[in-house]
């Protein structure tokens, strides 16, 4: 029984996620790892070895961990949608069966399965993992990895525990620095609930061997700090208390699963909705139906009623690891909620995941145990609520995306998009807004003449005269969203006005639209209308 449960669990959110795949295009974030393969001029932090570029850093605080990973997966299978998404659905999938070991090993098996049916139906761990714009699916797989690892150094004493622990702890500050908020929250819960265990696990040969592991993981962002005076922390490093209200509101928004409406998937609002075409495609449209098309599940209220009833299993083996988990998150999420500019995005809000899920499996498989038959009902219906509520958002958001598409940077068009682009045979395509260039450039393997052409029309300083040279470039395209999904507002609008400033006019070749049919891209070249004005 417990075998199957587990496989179930992992089961389940492999063909969850499958499900999504296909629907959402690739949004221009998700493609960012590969900006190295396929762009020559891309080198933020990179080394040389044997004349060829090694790329380190995506970013101050963005590794490109991935892209080494990505490399070889592109060297297996062509960029697309299924390759670029399954290979972190695999690692989702992994990190599902690595959270049945962490929550078994802290509160048995009934604790295991609260925990990962909790997380495997969870909608914003599924559709970020699927997706992974953040990217978090590697965070997550490296955060629950060491956890699994450091308890089995806590039993055995393993050197190869330890040290593949704080290995992994490094891989995930290189993958992306603001594991840092993670790391602190693990350093904190770690020196107030177990500060007997670590005096007597010291050894300077075991913190020698841990800090090898760990700058061996994280050596690119460790290199990198050294070349930058720190540029990691000096640029991403500013603090304010001003943020506290919105990003708890973020906080709740993705505890229930609802943030990402309108976001990544389209809203009933959307015109041209789209009949569904398959048996589950059908089936999903008629849950939601039956259902009242929910938006929000009860799992806030399941996270606060278990962090309120720990002092009901105060003199159980849940107590230290419960404490554990919410000196974790607090420290962690009061760090992203006072860092300036970031922690109000569901892709960082979720980095604090699966500490949520393991909190409520501690807690209610403890509470089952000690109140008896009356603790099991209860502990067995809240769970069933949970779960239920939380398979219905996540059915919810794929009904959405088979009626109704996905808006703006996610839709589908984008793929279209990229078949079209190589037939035009332009020599020169300029992308006029952000999310359509590295997506676009990843989809058709960097074989295509794409320049950033956005600053041309930038809101404050529109320039002109950069605008000429492009204009001027032979058998050049510029390509931009319709007016509806813009990104940067007022694009098409000022790309117009410069146009006709410079004597020229606007000629459209295609109009991209998405599988519901609605125009999300236009492709235009720019022709003679009479003399052009000078540029001053």
């Amino acid at each position: 029984m417990r075998r199957a449960l587990l496989w179930g669990a992992c089961g389940f959110f492999f063909l969850a996620g499958l499900a999504f795949v296909p629907l959402p295009g690739i949004q221009n974030d998700e493609a960012l790892f590969s900006a190295p393969l396929y762009e020559s001029a891309y080198e933020y932090r990179v080394l040389i070895v044997f004349h060829r570029k090694i790329s380190l850093l995506l970013m101050s605080y963005l590794g490109a961990l991935k892209t080494w990973i990505y490399w070889l997966v592109f060297n297996i299978a062509r960029p697309s949608v299924w390759s670029v998404r399954l290979p972190m659905l695999i690692a989702g999938t992994l990190t599902v069966w690595l959270f049945w070991r962490l929550a078994e090993r802290l509160g048995g098996t009934r604790a295991a399965v609260i925990g990962t049916l909790l997380l495997a139906t969870d909608a914003m761990f599924v559709l970020t993992t699927v997706l992974d714009w953040g990217p978090v699916a590697l965070q997550h797989l490296f955060l629950v990895a060491a956890m699994v690892l450091a308890l089995r150094f806590h039993d055995t004493g393993s050197r190869v525990a330890l040290f593949g622990t704080f290995l992994l702890l490094g891989l995930a500050v290189w993958d992306k620095a603001l594991f840092l908020w993670l790391l602190g929250g693990l350093v904190v819960a770690a020196l107030i609930v177990v500060p007997g265990e670590l005096r007597r696990a010291f050894s300077w040969r075991r913190a020698s061997l841990a800090v090898v592991a760990f700058c061996l993981g994280a050596w690119p962002v460790i290199y990198h700090n050294l070349m930058s005076s720190g540029e990691t922390v000096r640029s991403n490093a500013a603090f304010t208390l001003s943020e506290l209200g919105s990003k708890a509101l973020a906080l709740e928004r993705t505890l229930a699963g609802k943030a990402l409406f309108g976001y990544v998937v389209g809203e009933g609002w959307f015109d041209l909705p789209r009949l569904p075409k398959t048996g589950l495609q059908r089936i999903s449209v008629w849950v939601s139906e039956l259902a009242g098309e929910p938006r929000t599940s009860v799992f806030p209220w399941i996270v606060l009623l278990a962090a309120l009833c720990v002092p009901h299993v105060w003199h159980t083996r849940a107590r230290r690891p419960a404490v554990f988990s919410i000196i974790l998150l607090l420290v962690a999420w009061f760090q992203m909620a006072v860092t300036q500019r970031a922690g109000a995005s569901v892709h960082h809000v979720v980095l604090l995941w699966p500490i949520p899920h393991l909190l409520v499996a501690l807690v209610f498989a403890e509470l089952s145990r000690r109140f008896g038959r009356a603790g099991v009902v209860a502990v067995t219906l809240a769970a069933v609520l949970t779960w239920g509520s939380s398979f219905l958002i996540l059915n919810q958001y794929h009904s959405q995306l088979v009626r109704y598409g996905a808006p703006s940077v996610w839709s589908d068009a984008i793929f279209t998009l990229s078949d079209r682009l190589p037939q035009i045979r332009a020599d020169h395509i300029f992308m006029m807004d952000w999310g359509m260039i590295d997506n676009v450039r990843m989809l058709t393997r960097g074989r295509l003449p794409i320049h950033v052409g956005m600053e041309a029309v930038d809101k404050d300083r529109p320039d002109p005269a950069l605008f000429k040279r492009m204009i001027e470039l032979p058998n050049s395209v510029f390509v931009s969203f319709t007016e509806r999904w813009e990104q940067t507002e007022g694009v098409s609008r000022r790309l117009a006005a410069l146009t006709a400033q410079l004597g020229y006019r606007i000629q459209s070749v295609e109009l991209i639209r998405d599988r519901n049919g609605r125009p999300v891209f236009q492709i235009d070249r720019i022709a003679v209308d009479r003399v052009p004005a000078a540029v001053q």
